[in-house]
């Protein structure tokens, strides 16, 4: 690569973006707190930028990061999709096990169930490789048409689920929703029962599988709870929707997490018809043996 900038680099920035948290990244990456640190310092000065800005709170992108980041993460992870792809290949089927996952999986706190799932099939089926890809959450129904993966985890919303030939699917724990803001905003302290208040708000809608259906989606929730925002647009991904609110810009509706560190206010919606849940899909004619262990797990 030009100019010096390595692959190890490019993960490192992805990956303490994704957590915006360097301890969270060292454990992801088995690397130490000084040589992360190391890496990410020469990624920045070949840059001739800095990427984040620290905080007690953890590491939140600059705006001169949050454009590389949207630019670089759907490249990097078509890359391992097809790298892990190909390790599926050279490996036997009943050894190996591809599961893709949602860009808030380690930090919403509704997917411990799926999380105890998979911890559970490791330690009985110690001999089968779990190989986990975590993609946003527009790029789950690309990686279930041309089964890249055994199995995808997602929200509902994410997968067109309703050719039954050409995907299955089970519903597990519900996702619980909530209007979500920055703790700092004007109207943080409002309650379930004052959601009226928000209206007139710039609300971001969750990056499902295209702007106008995510938009829709939100539209509906909104009405469903008397909120009548004053525009709704759609991020690229999950870590700009996720500064826009810390950044009191913009209100959504989201899943609470477990990773910003107090900086956002969680109001339950009182209203969700029909609630969202977790899905695990598959395509049924690649459904292989260590995935069917999986599933038995159910």
């Amino acid at each position: 690569m030009n100019n010096g900038i390595t692959f190890q680099q490019i993960e490192a920035f992805l990956t303490i973006a994704r957590y915006r948290s360097i301890t969270k990244a060292c454990e992801i990456m088995y690397i130490s707190q000084p040589a992360l640190s190391k890496i990410l310092k020469r990624f920045e000065d070949n840059l001739g930028a800095p990427l984040f800005e620290r905080t007690n709170h953890g590491a939140f992108l600059t705006p001169v990061g949050r454009h590389l980041y949207s630019s670089l993460e759907p490249l990097y992870n078509s890359l391992d999709s097809t790298l892990s792809s190909v390790k599926n290949m050279v490996g036997p089927e009943d050894r190996i096990i591809h599961i893709v996952l949602p860009a808030m999986f380690d930090i919403c706190e509704d997917y411990e169930p799926i999380r105890a799932l998979i911890r559970k099939f490791k330690a009985q089926y110690p001999d089968v490789r779990v190989i986990k890809s975590i993609l946003e959450l527009n790029r789950l129904q690309n990686m279930l048409d041309v089964g890249f993966a055994n199995l995808i985890i997602a929200p509902e919303y994410s997968l067109n689920l309703q050719d039954s030939k050409k995907v299955q699917f089970v519903r597990m724990n519900e996702l619980r929703q909530y209007v979500t803001l920055s703790s700092a905003h004007p109207l943080a302290d409002v309650g379930p029962d004052e959601l009226e208040k928000l209206s007139g708000e710039r609300f971001l809608a969750v990056p499902y599988q295209d702007s106008l259906y995510s938009k829709d989606i939100m539209a509906a929730t909104c009405r469903q709870n008397g909120l009548h925002p004053k525009i709704i647009e759609c991020p690229p991904n999950i870590p700009t929707l996720l500064h826009g609110i810390e950044m009191e810009q913009y209100v959504s509706v989201l899943w609470k997490t477990t990773a910003e560190g107090g900086r956002l206010k969680y109001i339950p919606l009182p209203h969700v018809a029909p609630p969202l849940h977790t899905v695990i899909a598959w395509a049924p004619d690649r459904l292989t043996r260590a995935a069917g262990l999986f599933l038995d797990l159910i």
